[in-house]
């Protein structure tokens, strides 16, 4: 039988390019970060929403400068999270940036704290939280909502501590991307090509 001559119809063929493309079982996890020097700056997320101590994670570390590690060092985060992603069960001891929250009681949010006085960084914080209690109280954090935006407060002695709180495993830092199996993909592409090569090629 000559396969350049068989047909489908037009929807069955999308239908099943979408089947082939949904057999790369790719997941993207997007978080934010802001931008380099800017504590105002803010996005949403596009994780799916995570509601409990139990199995959130964040990004956890600390600066008490401007350009530390944990305000630039985006890179070995986001290797970190990969990581955790693929052996979630490995010790908390293991990782320098990754912090599970389920060790803290109502702590249910991921935050970026800011301390600052005249444009120097005091401190700089990734973690966990419960999003009521912080390095510094203010009225204005009363019932912060967990959408990544900055809100800003000043302490009377010339400092100003920014929060951002979110719900989501590891929105407090650089985005991460889960990476698809390689023999899969292979799969997949050989899948494509073979479709193409039966229906197309005359």
């Amino acid at each position: 039988m000559d396969l350049h001559l068989m047909s489908l119809p037009v929807s069955t063929c999308l239908v099943i390019l979408q089947l082939i493309t949904l057999m790369l079982g790719t997941s993207t996890v997007s978080t934010t970060e802001p931008s380099e020097g800017s504590t105002s700056q803010a996005t949403t997320t596009t994780t799916p929403m995570t509601t409990t101590a139990n199995d959130l994670v964040c990004y956890g570390c600390s600066d008490t400068q401007r350009g530390g590690d944990c305000q630039t060092n985006t890179k070995d985060m986001r290797s970190e999270a990969q990581g955790h992603l693929g052996n979630p069960n490995q010790g908390q001891t293991s990782w320098n940036y990754v912090k599970r929250c389920g060790g803290y009681k109502d702590f249910t949010f991921c935050v970026i704290e800011t301390l600052e006085n005249r444009g120097e960084v005091h401190s700089y914080i990734r973690d966990c939280s419960d999003g009521k209690n912080f390095s510094y109280p203010s009225g204005k954090f009363s019932n912060l909502p967990a959408d990544n935006q900055t809100t800003c407060a000043y302490t009377g002695q010339g400092y100003v501590i920014c929060i951002r709180l979110c719900r989501t495993n590891f929105c407090n830092g650089p985005i991460i991307t889960a990476a698809a199996d390689p023999l899969r993909t292979s799969f997949v592409y050989l899948m494509l090509l073979t479709f193409y090569m039966i229906f197309f090629v005359r």
